[in-house]
């Protein structure tokens, strides 16, 4: 079909995802509402890894996590254990209609949380050469606050 200077109507936009040279597969608007994740309050941790481990191209928004009041002695004791060994948690979350994987580690005065970007966002990065080889030569130390 030829380009064309006219605005197409909403209701005849669809949504898909390209899977090959121009091959697509259609997604209604009832198999998206299914499989959006509803905004929750809860955090899986998945596990526990140094952050020197994890590479910083793929932090991608931080936040600073405030307990509810039910959860306060949990989320004392996940900064305390979090703050004496070093370690961070990875995690499962849901916020704004989307899953994210992020890093939970302890700040200066409470716990900090980085989403993640995943492989696929990050590469692009990766193909650009000569950031590779500049984060090679680079020395990444974090240090708890």
């Amino acid at each position: 079909m030829p380009a064309s200077a006219e605005p197409i109507p909403r209701e005849e936009i669809l949504k898909g995802s390209e899977y090959q040279p121009d091959q697509y597969v259609l997604v209604s608007k009832e198999e998206l509402r299914s499989i959006t994740p509803k905004t929750s309050n809860d955090i899986q941790i998945l596990e526990f890894v140094h952050l020197r481990e994890i590479d910083p191209v793929y932090l991608e928004t931080s936040y600073y996590a405030e307990p509810e009041s039910a959860g306060e002695k949990p989320y004392a004791l996940l900064y305390r254990a979090l703050r004496q060994t070093g370690y961070v948690a990875l995690a499962q979350i849901a916020m704004h209609r989307r899953e994210h994987v992020a890093i939970i580690r302890p700040g200066e005065r409470g716990i900090l949380m980085h989403t993640m970007y995943t492989q696929t966002k990050c590469a692009r990065i990766r193909n650009l050469r000569w950031i590779l080889r500049w984060s090679r030569r680079a020395s990444w130390t974090w240090q708890s606050s």
